[in-house]
C-alpha cells in the first residue's frame, strides 16, 4: 500500500469539480474553522456548513 500514490487535494478537486488550488484553499479554510462536536460548549449549534460541503451537496443533488 505504500507504493500507491494518493493526492488528496487532487481527489477533492475532482469530487468538488474545482481546480486543485481552489480545493486546497477550501480544505485549508475548512481545517481552520473545523470544530469537533466534542469541543463545542454544551447547547451551542454547529457552525454553518463550509463552502466545500455546499458544493458537494449541490453536485450530489444535481
Amino acid at each position: 500500500m505504500d507504493d500507491i500514490p494518493f493526492d488528496f487535494t487532487r481527489y477533492l478537486s475532482q469530487r468538488l469539480g474545482v481546480s486543485s488550488e481552489h480545493a486546497t484553499d477550501l480544505l485549508r479554510s475548512w481545517l481552520k474553522d473545523y470544530e469537533p462536536v466534542s469541543c463545542r460548549p454544551a447547547g451551542t449549534r454547529a457552525r454553518p456548513r463550509s463552502e466545500a460541503a455546499e458544493i458537494e451537496t449541490r453536485q450530489q443533488v444535481g
